[in-house]
């Protein structure tokens, strides 16, 4: 009897510090590249993991490419969609800088832009200044207007989103795109074409986007120093 009581106690201490030591594992992060993780987003699945990439966005939702090269290609199925607690606006900038992202990888998430995956991040370390300008700026709009307004970009890049009364949402563009502005009930109110360039003084060069408005029933372009003012929705 004492045997078998001292067999159940040496038996149930290997089993809790097996538990520890394989907790303790599970809770550290192991390196691997950004290309690696959206060539195979299932055999990482809910795995802890540091990636080093270079950034698009300044949050709180960012994409994470392998190179420069890929972040100013923005091609959404190059890159990790990192969901962070990063607050737009703040004193931090991460757009395509080199970035160090730890997080836990979710195959199922393909967050905004139809990544492969994402990565919910427990920590985002600025390692750079900006490496490059985006070829294609995102842009930032804003509603001010009265209305509730639906947004429709359409080109190589296509996406639609609802901005409310004096709110202002970012997103990736284009080179060149059709931008659309319609009421709840899909009235078009406006309609431009847009070209996206750094080499225009509506470019943010701090920030790195550029800034549209939709006023007075017209979509029009805003002077960076008026567009770092908006509160920001999301990007």
């Amino acid at each position: 009897m004492i045997k078998t009581l001292i067999q159940i106690r040496r038996f149930s201490a290997l089993t809790l510090l097996a538990i520890v030591v394989l907790g303790g594992c599970a809770a550290t992060p192991h390196s691997t590249s950004v290309n690696a993780v959206v060539a195979k987003p299932a055999a990482y699945n809910r795995q802890l993991l540091t990636v080093i990439g270079v950034a698009t966005g300044d949050g709180p939702a960012i994409e994470v490419f392998d190179s420069v090269a890929d972040a100013q290609g923005l091609d959404s199925k190059k890159a990790l969609f990192v969901r962070s607690k990063v607050r737009k606006g703040g004193q931090i900038r991460y757009d395509m800088r080199k970035v160090r992202v730890t997080g836990q990888v979710h195959a199922e998430d393909h967050g905004i832009w139809g990544n492969p995956c994402a990565l919910h991040s427990a920590a985002i370390e600025v390692l750079s200044d900006r490496l490059a300008v985006a070829k294609n700026p995102p842009g930032v709009f804003r509603n001010e207007s009265q209305l509730t307004i639906t947004v429709s970009i359409a080109g190589q890049i296509s996406t639609q989103f609802e901005l409310a009364p004096g709110t202002a949402e970012t997103q990736p563009l284009s080179r060149v795109c059709t931008v659309e502005i319609r009421t709840q009930d899909k009235t078009l109110l406006a309609r431009k074409t847009v070209i996206q360039s750094a080499k225009t003084p509506y470019y943010d060069q701090v920030v790195g986007v550029l800034y549209y408005r939709f006023a007075n029933g017209r979509i029009e372009r805003v002077l960076p120093e008026a567009g770092r003012k908006w509160p920001v929705k999301s990007i």
